[in-house]
Order: C-alpha cells, then structure tokens, then sequence
C-alpha cells in the first residue's frame, strides 16, 4: 500500500487538515509548509465577502530550472457550495486503496495541493499559483489577471516556460484544452495519456498570459459527488510523472517561453462546459455511490494509515 507520508513526506494530519479546512485556514496552512521551503508569498487576495480569491508563491534564489515551471491548483471545493457534501468525518484508507471521505467533496482540488506539497518534497521547486472559486467559473483566475495582466507582473524575473495545473481526474492524464501545440504536448505524453477536459483556470490563465499549459491528473474520480476518493495509487503515479517531467524540463528549454497557440475560451462557452462537466460526473459518481458504496460508513470503519 502506498504510503503519502512514506513516499512524499506528507503526515496522515496534514492530509486531514489540507483536504477540510476552509479556503482561507488552508492557504494559511500551507504557506507554513512552504515557507519550511524558502517559499516567498509574492501575492494574496480575498474579496468584500471573505472568499480567497488568490496566492502565489515563488522560490527561492538560486533555483535552478524548476522555475520554469509554474504549477497551479485551486482550494475550493464543490463542498464549498453544497453542504450536503460537507466533510465531517476523519479520514480514512479502504481495502482497495482508496483514501476517502464519509460524504465526499474535498479532493478536487485539495489533492492537487498535496501534490504540490509532495513535488517539493522530491526536490524541484517550481513557482506556485493557488485560485479561488474555481468551481464556479474561475472567478479567482480572473481576479488574478485583472491584478496582474502579465505573468512577469505577477513574478518578477521569472523564467517560467509554461503552466502545469494540478486538478485532473483519473490516473496519468494530461489535458490541453483548446491548446494547438504539437510540440509541447509531446513533453508530457511521454508520461501521460492526451485526455480530453471541459474547463479549469489555465483555460483563462494561458491565452491571457501567453503562454502553453497543461493539467495533469492527481488521482481523484467522482469528484462534485457524495462518492469522490482519491486513489492514492493513481496519486503516486501522477506526481511520480509530473516530478519526472519538471526536474529535467531544462531540457525542452527554448528561447523565450512555449507560448500560447489555440482558442480562447468565452464567457459564454466556460460556464456552459462547467455546467455540462458538473451534471455528466455527478450522475456517473452517484451510480457508482449508490452501487458500491451505500452510506460509506462499512469502508470508513476501518482505521488505516494514510
């Protein structure tokens, strides 16, 4: 069985506290865990109502070519929204491998935060950008680029060549979106299967920013329905790939950055994939909840280890 805190450093705790606090409580948590890396928050922003919005964080000095990368992952949850899949109950790990919640609603996106915190752990330090309420249209994405037009706005000197989002279902999937860039796509299809997705920030983020994206799996199905787990099998795979990937990406290097090639996505179009995305996954996890998993409570009986 796999172990977070075996293989990525990550205690059984921080799992719990990452994947239930509120928005806010988490950023806060885990700018901890990146300052422990030398981490500098270089941005942050809530809104009138208290909702995070955004935080960026950049490396330390003296980094090498991991900066070239920027990962991204947003901290809200559909739990967010929908109190009957607020999280109550502790974590647990079920006989197949699965680390799940009592009621679901928490992994898409924590567990693209996880990965972050495990891709430091293995040793590339990367820029990192954190959103807010993405669930509802990326709204914290587009606050972000409101605030900072460019990319060299929002990090002075960087050397980022393209932006890896951490908020993929499934096992070693790598979607492109309205991307049109052979080349690039080559880099991570060498780990990860080319997979076909709806909407998540870099589909606002790169057009605007110029620059090629991607976002990889982090192990997570059913997400938006009371039967999300996260399948820690399938996390160890992703990060493994993405860790692969990013620690040698001085190797695909060219002279400015990978830039943008492909469609933009509209106002109209985002929130109509969202809604799409949200309707296909909820009835596919509830078929599988209300085949397999009853109430949850048989699985989360068993006390295991993260």
């Amino acid at each position: 069985m796999i172990s977070i805190e075996e293989e990525f450093g990550i205690t059984r705790q921080q799992v719990n506290d990452i994947c239930t606090l509120p928005d806010v409580e988490v950023i806060d948590y885990v700018d901890e865990i990146f300052m422990n890396y030398d981490y500098e928050m270089v941005a942050y922003k809530i809104d009138s109502n208290g909702n995070f919005l955004y935080a960026a964080w950049q490396p330390p000095a003296g980094t090498n070519s991991e900066d070239q990368v920027c990962l991204i992952a947003h901290a809200d949850t559909i739990g967010n929204f929908d109190p009957d899949l607020r999280i109550l109950n502790p974590l647990c790990v079920s006989e197949e491998n699965w680390l799940v919640h009592n009621g679901g609603g928490y992994f898409d996106d924590r567990a693209g935060i996880l990965g972050m915190i495990a891709l430091l752990y293995l040793g590339v330090r990367p820029h990192i950008i954190i959103t807010g309420l993405e669930e509802v249209g990326a709204i914290g994405a587009d606050s972000l680029l409101e605030d900072f037009p460019t990319l060299e706005e929002l990090f002075e000197d960087n050397k980022i060549q393209c932006l890896v989002e951490l908020d993929r279902r499934g096992s070693l999937e790598a979607v492109f979106y309205d991307l049109e860039y052979p080349e690039f796509e080559k880099i991570f299809t060498r780990y990860f299967d080319k997979a076909y997705g709806t909407f998540t920030d870099i589909c606002v983020l790169a057009p605007e920013w110029e620059i090629a994206a991607v976002n990889l799996s982090v192990g997570y199905r059913y997400e938006h329905t009371p039967a999300e787990i996260l399948i820690l099998d399938d996390f160890y795979s992703d990060i493994t790939g993405a860790y692969t990937i990013i620690k040698d990406f001085k190797d695909y290097q060219i002279a400015d950055r990978w830039a943008y090639k492909g469609r933009v996505f509209t106002p109209f179009y985002k929130n109509f994939m969202k809604n799409v995305s949200n309707q296909e996954f909820y009835d596919e996890g509830m078929m599988f909840y209300d085949e397999d998993c009853g109430s949850g409570t048989e699985v989360c009986d068993q006390e295991r280890q993260v």
